[in-house]
């Protein structure tokens, strides 16, 4: 259980970037920011901010394949807690008879759960502590001292990582994508989400927090993260949800559709006009949308599903981005795990029909997406959770010292293999800035 009290913070910004520097003395942490984004209407909090473990559940400390089953038990356990997650793309293999076999560099868990010693939220620049019941007051004294004070190293002289490689040529990118064509053509998929990778090895970074912050200056997400999970590191601009409960009520908002903004507003309105207008895009979106209903639907006792939002425009700062949004009403005694099972992974990274699509990523793709493509997110202690998809992020292997990017789209029959390509550059494009 956590107890809470509302903190007088004169500088919510200054405040919020003292502790994201301090949180290099923590081993496990978690950050999620909407960055005030407008764009999203749905989400509680402006951040939300999860320091230090009281316990964990670690898929690869775990003595079974039956992720739904630990899962449940790790959520029953702590009822009523706070409780912050990072599900790898591989969770899928707990759910469905599925396997990864490809190379791992990033040695991400599965799965990876943890109840926070604190958790520090923002609504509406209201700061409110929550710190768990177990902890003494001279814990707590010692933790509001850290917190409180100032902090002013900003050196930005933190990493050396060369330049990025593409994990796969061009010409074997579009290779693969006519391949794709062919397993469409075929009958096999309806439509399938292709990524590739680009890596560093041998990255140093010193201080994958400072990453955080330009990430966020430079690229503002309503679905940013930074996640550290002992030497491995999520630092995400993420801009879609994957699931989101509010009482009874979940709704998710997958993407497909992507146009580069213009520097010009007439430009960048018919940039608007043609995204919105795309038959390609269009088609794409509508399949994902029909894959997400069908998910839904599978959850036990659900009912009223029903598409709020079909093919809308949302725009960032660097792209526009086609957005729908579905939701349905669940009963109160369903569990997150009779989510999961229904519905992980997003169905706007894998393709459709859902299963053949998985099935075709790893043997068209070379490498085990481990964490991307995942989710990492909140469960709040009334049951309520939200949950991004790790999409826009770089992974880092502090230990190996190994830093990635993937990036991909969605294949249809209809699709340019190099207009595909481009697509996976541009999204690359915002991270690449970083460096």
């Amino acid at each position: 259980m956590f107890n809470k009290k509302v903190l007088n913070i004169a500088n919510e910004a200054t405040f919020y970037n003292n502790i994201l520097q301090k949180s290099e003395q923590f081993a496990v942490c978690s950050f999620l920011n909407s960055n005030d984004v407008a764009a999203d209407k749905y989400s509680k909090y402006n951040w939300i901010i999860a320091l230090d473990s009281i316990c964990i559940l670690d898929s690869k400390q775990t003595n079974t394949d039956n992720y739904i089953i630990d899962t449940q038990v790790f959520m029953d356990n702590n009822a009523g807690d706070w409780i912050f997650t990072a599900l790898s793309y591989d969770y899928k293999n707990g759910i469905e008879k599925l396997f990864s076999n490809n190379s791992d560099k990033l040695e991400f868990s599965d799965f990876f759960y943890y109840v926070p010693k604190y958790v520090i939220t923002n609504i509406d620049n209201e700061i409110t502590l929550h710190y768990h019941s177990s902890l003494t007051i001279k814990d707590l004294l010692k933790f509001e001292t850290i917190i409180s004070s100032d902090v002013t190293d900003t050196s930005d002289k933190f990493h050396n990582i060369g330049s990025f490689k593409n994990r796969i040529s061009k010409k074997k990118y579009l290779e693969t994508i006519d391949s794709i064509r062919k397993d469409i053509k075929h009958g096999d998929i309806y439509e399938m989400n292709f990524c590739q990778e680009f890596y560093v090895e041998g990255a140093i970074i010193a201080k994958p927090w400072l990453i955080y912050k330009k990430m966020c200056k430079l690229s503002p997400a309503p679905f940013s993260a930074y996640y550290r999970i002992n030497d491995k590191y999520i630092i995400s601009a993420s801009p879609e949800r994957y699931m989101q409960k509010n009482s009874n009520k979940i709704i998710t908002q997958p993407i497909k559709g992507t146009a580069r903004r213009k520097s010009n507003a007439i430009e960048d309105k018919k940039a608007i006009a043609d995204l919105k207008t795309s038959t390609k895009e269009i088609a794409e979106n509508i399949m994902i949308v029909d894959l997400v209903r069908n998910d839904l639907s599978r959850i036990p006792n659900s009912k009223k599903t029903k598409v709020e939002e079909l093919c809308e425009i949302y725009s960032f700062k660097h792209v526009h981005q086609m957005i729908s949004t579905i939701s349905a009403e669940i009963s109160a005694d369903t569990n997150i795990t009779d989510i999961f099972k229904a519905t992980f992974p997003m169905g706007s990274m894998t393709g459709a029909p859902k299963y053949s699509s998985m099935e075709l990523i790893e043997k068209y793709e070379d490498i085990k997406r481990g964490i991307f493509s995942g989710s990492v997110g909140y469960i709040e202690p009334n049951g309520d959770f939200d949950f991004n998809v790790i999409i826009r992020t770089l992974l880092f292997n502090s230990s190996n010292k190994y830093l990635s990017l993937s990036t991909g789209g969605a294949i249809t029959y209809l699709c340019n293999a190099e207009d595909e390509y481009q697509e996976s550059l541009l999204k690359a494009e915002a991270v690449f800035k970083l460096f």
